[in-house]
């Protein structure tokens, strides 16, 4: 009989072309990856096998919980290591798999009373489950040290005793050395272009930002990505000469759109609670691809990015006389006074492992 080969499993709710930390444990961990994701459409025919489109979410996502069950219970051994991205996976693969010895991990991507589950009935309690789990588990990873102090926060705790520190795994790309990145050019003669890509959605800023320079031709907006605001901003390009929707893309994708900015937008709106310990694929990216970025206070990072000056920060509240003055901040930006060598000093050879 042949020896079983241990294998680490990456769970998440999503498909896998759409997450970038999902992929990056591909690229982090040093054994052989398995991922189970949830597609739009599956078509194994397999057992449980059902794509989020598939069917009506009040279907298709209980079953992909219990397949999770079923996994754990039948197919994965003691020897094997499971990552669960987000709560709701950990949940029927802790329950199946801990009389196996198994070892599952929880990675806290966002916590989940601010996303799927923010529309329960009591939200909170879902924070309440993770923050014991933070506390007591020695098996849990978060993007950012930032994080515990959410759950301190948004529970009016005045301390958490934490049984061992979490896990830290950050949001870092993955570069190739040999690509070349891109370089800003303080005198475009296209106009100083702005870049959105990610979620789109009314927590970004997107439509007060094209909204303030669409009569602006010494600026152009680049908008990409996939959310609610879709239709709304595909309309608008339409109708503004200096605002390009690229639609969406996918995550290796994302160097070549930076490529194409000289300024990243990253816009956290103060009313949505956990911004104020966001930990942004963006704040990495622009630092790997030297493209000065667009932040506001609220997120735990615009203070480093004010001492590299890699960036602007500007007021949470975005009105004209806040547009008017990160205008002039872009305009007087000077890119030769910028420290993005912490790139190479702190995040080029990032490396994450579990045991």
């Amino acid at each position: 009989m042949s020896k079983y080969i241990s294998k680490c499993y990456v769970v998440r709710s999503l498909p896998l072309v759409r997450d970038s930390r999902l992929q990056r444990y591909n690229e982090f961990l040093d054994e052989d990856v398995v991922y189970i994701t949830w597609e739009d459409h599956d078509k194994c025919n397999k057992f449980l096998r059902f794509g989020r489109k598939d069917y009506h979410l009040v279907i298709s996502y209980p079953l992909f919980l219990l397949r999770l069950f079923v996994l754990s219970l039948f197919k994965m051994r003691k020897q094997d290591k499971v990552i669960c991205m987000d709560l709701d996976t950990y949940i029927p693969i802790k329950l199946a798999g801990m009389f196996k010895r198994i070892k599952i991990y929880l990675d806290i991507v966002d916590p989940i009373a601010e996303t799927k589950f923010r529309n329960f009935a009591y939200p909170k309690l879902f924070d309440w489950i993770e923050c014991f789990i933070v506390s007591k588990s020695s098996r849990v990873i978060l993007p950012g040290k930032s994080r515990i102090d959410y759950y301190l926060d948004k529970l009016s705790l005045t301390s958490l005793t934490l049984s061992t520190t979490p896990l830290i795994c950050e949001n870092v790309p993955k570069i190739n050395r040999s690509d070349k990145f891109p370089v800003f050019n303080e005198n475009s003669n296209n106009g100083i272009r702005i870049g959105y890509f990610g979620s789109l959605d009314d927590t970004r800023g997107i439509l007060e930002l094209i909204g303030f320079f669409k009569n602006r031709p010494d600026f152009r907006i680049l908008i990409a990505g996939m959310g609610s605001l879709d239709d709304k901003i595909k309309q608008l390009s339409t109708e503004i000469d200096n605002l390009t929707f690229l639609g969406k893309y996918e995550p290796v994708e994302i160097q070549r759109l930076y490529s194409y900015v000289d300024f990243v937008w990253a816009y956290y709106s103060p009313e949505v609670f956990l911004h104020k310990y966001a930990c942004p694929n963006k704040y990495y990216e622009h630092l790997a691809f030297k493209v000065p970025i667009i932040v506001n206070e609220i997120i735990p990072q615009s203070q480093k990015i004010l001492q590299m000056n890699t960036g602007i920060v500007i007021d949470n509240e975005l009105d004209d006389n806040c547009f008017s003055k990160m205008s002039d901040m872009i305009l007087n930006y000077s890119y030769q006074l910028s420290d993005f060598d912490v790139w190479e000093k702190e995040y080029s050879n990032y490396s994450f492992s579990i045991d």
